[in-house]
């Protein structure tokens, strides 16, 4: 009996260390590709373009069919779709459904063609969890805000600017906001069960997303609960990216497009967060109308703009006007346009944040 136990032990404990092996092979992709949050399987159905992408989801399991092998995974809908693996690890051959995360490189020609997707790295849900529940939380800090010349309001985003989703954890606002879409304004108040409350609670990123979903719904109706959920996704995931709060994003998508993903300004800027031609190309965007895209550029470039001026109002500037103009002009730029932009951010994220 103890000679079983004692080989039981081991054979538990090389066991251990595989899945450990496999942690450790999985994360390193993961960095590679500097991935920080997943999204479901839906925000493969309308994505054009090629991308490497983080899915959390469910497989099936798998199709081997002239010696190559497709992993199988179930879609919200009910369907399914597959993924290429030419070596998936031995623990997915079992035939059992398995709930995982997976790293694959995804691909579609146009919205019409069939979507190529390819197995870089799977690791089990459970591992995934138990990893991210050992990650320190942190909540970063957007650049603190000083009053500038030729824009009021600037000053007033000069509080709690970190407490955004921009981290393991976040602070959800609960408070009435006030919003603008085609120069209307309205109150507007995430819906959420946890949202209906006063006051602010802490809640994790993933936590966050369903929130931050039927809030972009409140703001446009016309999108899909997969549209929103990806829109959310990208928002918080490319904020904890590039250390911004994300309701500052949420304030710019807002002034920008009332979150329409495919709207096109009289001067050509594209998508939620209205990238002009040259700044798309510029932070290697191929598709601004893919809101995933668009959000991983578009974030990237309000970074650059606020590390850039080392200030929020002249950041928000930059990325209305330009940094050319904002350099040329010692400030803010006098055009109309750029100052009422610069006004309605600030009022929308004062008002996100729960300042008076």
């Amino acid at each position: 009996m103890k000679i079983r136990i004692a080989a039981l032990i081991a054979s538990l404990a090389l066991v251990a260390g595989a899945h450990a092996d496999a942690l450790s092979d999985y994360l390193k992709v993961r960095r590679t590709h500097k991935i920080s949050a997943p999204v479901g399987v839906a925000a493969l159905d309308s994505m054009v373009g090629s991308k490497t992408l983080e899915i959390k989801g469910k497989i099936k399991g798998l199709v081997r069919v002239d010696g190559k092998t497709s992993l199988f995974m179930e879609k919200a809908d009910g369907g399914t779709f597959y993924v290429q693996a030419a070596q998936p690890p031995e623990w997915l051959d079992g035939g059992n459904e398995s709930s995982v995360r997976m790293i694959v490189s995804a691909s579609r020609a146009h919205e019409t063609a069939e979507l190529q997707t390819k197995l870089l790295a799977v690791i089990a849900e459970p591992a995934m969890i138990a990893w991210e529940a050992k990650q320190p939380k942190t909540v970063a800090k957007a650049p603190a805000s000083k009053p500038s010349s030729g824009a009021s309001g600037g000053a007033a985003l000069s509080g709690p600017i970190g407490k955004g989703i921009t981290g393991r954890k976040a602070i959800i606002n609960r408070g009435s906001t006030t919003t603008s879409r085609g120069g209307t304004s309205r109150p507007t108040t995430p819906t959420s069960p946890a949202a209906r409350p006063s006051g602010q609670t802490q809640v994790s990123a993933n936590e966050a997303v369903p929130i931050y979903a039927q809030f972009i719904k409140s703001q446009n109706s016309r999108l899909s609960d997969e549209q929103a959920w990806e829109i959310a996704q990208g928002i918080i995931s490319f904020s904890f990216e590039n250390n911004l709060d994300a309701r500052l994003v949420v304030a710019v998508i807002i002034t920008e497009s009332g979150f329409n993903p495919n709207t096109t300004s009289r001067s050509g800027a594209m998508g939620l967060m209205q990238l002009m031609p040259g700044t798309a190309k510029y932070m290697g965007v191929k598709n601004a109308y893919d809101p995933t895209e668009n959000l991983q550029g578009a974030i990237g470039y309000l970074r650059k703009m606020l590390d850039q001026h080392g200030d929020l109002t002249l950041g928000l500037a930059a990325y209305n006007a330009g940094p050319g103009n904002v350099k040329k002009h010692g400030g803010v730029p006098p055009f109309r346009e750029t100052q009422n932009y610069v006004r309605k951010v600030a009022a929308i994220y004062k008002a996100l944040t729960g300042e008076k």
